[in-house]
């Protein structure tokens, strides 16, 4: 999707993401109405946010749902390191720092483990 992200269309490509992020994740709805309802929502507070039309968002949500390989979900490796990320910005950390220090640490205990073992 980077590749086909422009400043000129940045705005189109974000409302349709919101478009499809909206009738994939919002599952609980029940009825056809009631989504109809949430769609219609969505589709005013974007135009007025970012002055897109529904209609151009329309014609360009197969585009960008190509775009993004018909993929709604980051892959779950992905999805953990983005989380791991943020809990580890919470303590001032990152990731790289974080297991840098994990690995020394689980290197440490294996390296006394087979000193230990040695001296039986």
């Amino acid at each position: 999707l980077k590749l086909l992200v422009t400043p000129e269309n940045r705005k189109l490509v974000a409302c349709v993401c919101t478009i499809l992020a909206v009738k994939f994740a919002e599952t609980g709805i029940s009825s056809k109405i009631a989504m109809d309802r949430k769609l219609n929502y969505t589709f005013s507070r974007l135009n007025e946010l970012f002055s897109v039309s529904k209609g151009k968002i329309l014609r360009a949500e197969f585009r960008v749902f190509v775009g993004l390989d018909f993929e709604l979900l980051l892959p779950q490796e992905e999805l953990i390191l983005a989380q791991v990320g943020r809990l580890l910005a919470e303590v001032n950390l990152t990731p790289t720092e974080y297991f840098r220090v994990k690995l020394k640490s689980e290197l440490l205990e294996e390296q006394e483990a087979s000193e230990s073992d040695d001296d039986d």
